[in-house]
């Protein structure tokens, strides 16, 4: 998701409109909100290999991993769809 506004040459929300995601899905990724908004939050910064400290961190750290490596593979397997 972090990459779809350069993928697409639009902002996040006209990307996301015409996409069948819940309210929280599109809610976490637009404003940071709820538990997958902080979730993402700790993913990104994981991505952007952003060292916060260990408190900064608000899930356990193979959690943010698992979820940063779930994503990993589902942008894979979404590229590799598009072939």
């Amino acid at each position: 998701m972090s990459e779809l506004v350069a993928l697409f040459e639009q902002s996040l929300p006209s990307v996301l409109a015409p996409l069948p995601l819940s309210s929280e899905v599109k809610a976490a990724v637009l404003e940071h909100t709820g538990t997958l908004g902080k979730i993402l939050v700790d993913v990104l910064s994981r991505e952007e290999e952003e060292d916060q400290g260990p408190t900064s961190t608000r899930f356990e750290v193979g959690m943010v991993n698992r979820a940063w490596l779930d994503a990993l593979l589902w942008a894979g397997e979404a590229q590799a769809a598009l072939r």
